[in-house]
């Protein structure tokens, strides 16, 4: 670890001088796998054998019939064709999530209506939900965020008092090992680059039935979409990482609470709070609550530093309902707890969290250093936040 407490946005030596652990990392049983599937021929296929062990192992993740597509959106899409979504639909969703999953329900013509997260979780807040259930809802859309786990308990509960027929969609792109799994009618994994289970694209839609499963099948293969599912080479690579999906998933807990710990004193760094029961989260991008007046630097001016420093720190997500037209989607209420995470989330990217000790305890050291230097900081980079502010 260094001892050169200058930061490195000033041009002292970074902490990590090496940058953020690589991800994928280099594995010795994905060069196998893909070296069996080139001996064996099966590389191309566009229907071989790797793609159904896939989805037959992707069982243990969700014991649901499952099938693998190009991506964990088209999934979402597919799942909602197949409940033939279409204008005059109303799918609720969190007014803090994913950008590409609006404007997938904006493609299918249906509304999206956005309603606020809970106060230290960025996942849907189920008295809002039961508040914004009407005549025309047709589907609640839960993504677990950020180390924040959705509530598909009581998200099932609000369904079944509101007696109508709504379909529950929940996205484990970010926790690929939540352990246990809540059933849902429709599960959505993402294999995208920086993904935990990353095969560069890809993605798996679990269906709660053999009967949603067939429908949403047809929904792909209808137009002869060969180019909508996974392909072999793909699933050669994803097979090996399944072997390792709940021991990294457990040693990604067990470094976020090790990480906590090391950060728990940094004033205006506060952790997206740990699951008191089952399901237990998964991380994938680590929420922290950031608060600029407590750190003394702007979120952005932070980001910039700790990058500089080689910790691979992000803005989150803006919300929603922020800069788009008023009748692109119905609201629930003021959306502040929505507001306050677009402004004050940070996210950690998971990789360090199976780098070991010693690339947490680098995290925690640049976290400090910048932090006892917000004030120089700050007075270097005051130009540059005037230019930031100009260009928003």
């Amino acid at each position: 670890m260094t001892h050169d407490q200058t930061p490195a946005l000033l041009g002292g030596q970074p902490t990590r001088p090496e940058g953020p652990p690589p991800w994928p990392v280099a594995d010795v049983a994905i060069q196998e796998s893909l070296q069996k599937a080139f001996a064996a021929n099966t590389w191309g296929l566009y229907h071989g054998p790797h793609v159904e062990e896939l989805q037959i192992r992707c069982r243990k993740i969700i014991d649901q019939p499952n099938f693998a597509l190009a991506s964990g959106t088209l999934a979402l899409e597919i799942a909602l064709k197949s409940l033939n979504i279409g204008p005059g639909d109303e799918i609720i969703l969190a007014a803090y999530e994913y950008e590409p999953t609006f404007l997938t329900i904006h493609a299918l013509g249906a509304t999206p209506v956005l309603v606020d997260i809970q106060q230290d979780n960025p996942t849907l807040n189920p008295k809002q939900v039961a508040q914004a259930i009407g005549e025309k809802t047709r589907v609640i859309l839960a993504s677990h965020m950020h180390g924040g786990v959705a509530d598909i308990s009581l998200l099932q509960k609000v369904i079944t008092d509101s007696k109508r027929e709504i379909a529950l969609v929940q996205d484990l792109s970010q926790m690929p090992g939540l352990d246990p799994v809540p059933d849902s009618d429709f599960s959505i994994l993402s294999f995208g680059g920086s993904k935990p289970l990353s095969a560069g694209r890809g993605g798996m839609l679990f269906c709660g039935d053999t009967a949603r499963c067939q429908k949403a099948k047809l929904q792909l293969y209808r137009a002869g979409h060969q180019w909508g599912t996974l392909s072999e080479l793909q699933a050669c690579v994803l097979l090996p990482q399944l072997e390792q999906l709940k021991p990294h998933a457990q040693q990604r807990r067990d470094a976020f609470q090790r990480l906590n710990s090391l950060l728990r004193e940094v004033p205006g760094l506060r952790p997206i709070p740990t699951p008191e029961k089952p399901p237990l989260a998964d991380y994938y991008k680590v929420g922290f609550f950031f608060e600029s007046d407590a750190f003394g630097l702007s979120r952005e001016i932070f980001v910039r530093a700790l990058r500089a420093e080689g910790i691979a720190f992000s803005p989150g997500f803006r919300a929603l309902h922020r800069g788009r037209a008023a009748n692109r989607f119905r609201k629930i209420g003021s959306l502040s707890h929505a507001d306050l995470a677009s402004e004050h989330l940070i996210t950690l990217h998971h990789p360090v969290l199976l780098a070991g000790d010693s690339a947490l305890e680098q995290v925690a050291s640049a976290v400090w250093k910048t932090y006892r230097n917000a004030e120089r900081i700050r007075e270097a980079a005051l130009p540059t936040q005037a230019q930031l502010r100009f260009d928003d």
